[in-house]
C-alpha cells in the first residue's frame, strides 16, 4: 500500500512568479496560529531571517535558536514547524525549489549573516516590496532577482565541482535517498540504480561522509518515516508498507533502533 507524500506547494500570489518576500507579522496576519503550529512539508525553499529579537523554529524535529541577524534555510520536503513564543521580527523569503540541488540534507541550516551581507540582502528584497512592485518587474527581472537571493546567500550547494567518479557516485546517492517517493531500501538496491557495485559506492560514502552507505541509508529511510508520520494522516501500518516493510514488527525494530522510539510513540506526539 502507498502513501502519498503531501507537501504544501509553492502558490505565488501572482502567477510564475519565482520568488516572493513578506514579513513574519503579515503571515500572521493572515494563517491561523493553530495552523501554523502544526507540522509542514514544503515543496520550496523557504528562507526565515531573523530581523531583531530572538526565538525558535523546528525543523525535521530539531529545535533551532534564531538571534538576530541569523538566517534559517527550510528545504522541499523537510517538515518544519513555527514556534512563535517568544515572538521574533523576520522576514520571510520563498523560492521556488531549485532543481539541480542536492535534494537529502538532513537537519536545519543556519547562517550567521555578517552586517554587509544584510545590506546586500535588504537591496535586494527592496525590489519585492509590495505586490504593485512586483507587477511592474518583468519575469525576466524576477528570476534575476532570484538568481542574485540564490548566489547571495550559498543555496545551491551544487555548484561546488565535482573531482572524481566517486564523488559523483555519492552526489548521485544522496539525491536518491532524497526522492521522498521511491527510497531505495537496501544498499544493492541503490548501487543497482546507480548502475556501480556496493563496493564502489561503499567506498564513495566513506570518501565523502565518513560513513558506510548503509547508515546513511537508514537514516533516510527513518526520517521519511518520521516525516510521513509526523502528518498526522497515516498509520504506522501505511508509512511501513510505503516504505517497503513487509512486516509491521520489523519496520517497528527498526524506527525503534535509528530513531530511539517506537514509531506509534512518536506518531502520537502528532495526532
Amino acid at each position: 500500500m502507498s502513501v502519498d507524500v503531501v507537501e504544501i506547494p509553492y502558490e505565488p500570489p501572482i502567477a510564475g512568479l519565482p520568488v516572493e518576500a513578506f514579513s513574519l507579522s503579515s503571515l500572521l496576519a493572515r494563517e491561523p496560529l493553530t495552523q501554523l503550529e502544526n507540522p509542514q512539508r514544503i515543496d520550496f525553499e523557504l528562507l526565515i531571517w531573523c530581523r531583531d529579537g530572538g526565538g525558535r523554529h523546528e525543523v525535521d524535529f530539531v529545535e533551532v535558536e534564531l538571534a538576530a541577524g541569523t538566517l534559517l534555510h527550510v528545504r522541499p520536503g523537510q517538515v518544519h514547524r513555527w514556534i512563535l513564543e517568544p515572538s521574533y521580527d523576520a522576514e520571510l523569503i520563498l523560492l521556488s525549489a531549485l532543481e539541480s540541488r542536492r535534494s537529502w540534507e538532513p537537519g536545519p541550516q543556519v547562517v550567521v549573516l555578517g552586517d554587509e551581507r544584510q545590506q546586500d540582502l535588504d537591496a535586494a528584497l527592496s525590489l519585492l516590496s509590495t505586490a504593485d512592485r512586483e507587477r511592474q518587474l518583468s519575469n525576466r527581472s524576477l528570476h534575476a532577482v532570484r538568481e542574485l537571493l540564490v548566489s547571495l546567500l550559498d543555496l545551491d550547494r551544487t555548484a561546488m565541482p565535482v573531482t572524481s567518479p566517486r564523488e559523483q557516485i555519492f552526489v548521485d546517492f544522496e539525491r536518491l535517498l532524497g526522492d521522498a517517493q521511491s527510497i531505495p531500501r537496501t544498499v544493492d538496491d541503490a548501487a543497482r540504480h546507480l548502475g556501480c557495485s556496493t563496493r564502489t559506492l561503499t567506498r564513495a560514502c566513506q570518501e565523502s561522509a565518513a560513513a558506510s552507505p548503509k547508515a546513511l541509508l537508514d537514516q533516510a529511510v527513518a526520517l521519511e518515516a518520521q516525516r510521513r508520520l509526523s502528518m498526522g494522516d497515516s498509520s504506522v501500518r501505511n508509512v511501513a508498507e510505503s516504505l517497503g516493510f513487509i512486516e509491521l514488527s520489523h519496520f517497528s525494530r527498526f524506527f525503534a533502533r535509528v530513531a530511539g522510539e517506537s514509531p506509534s510513540t512518536f506518531a502520537a506526539r502528532f495526532a
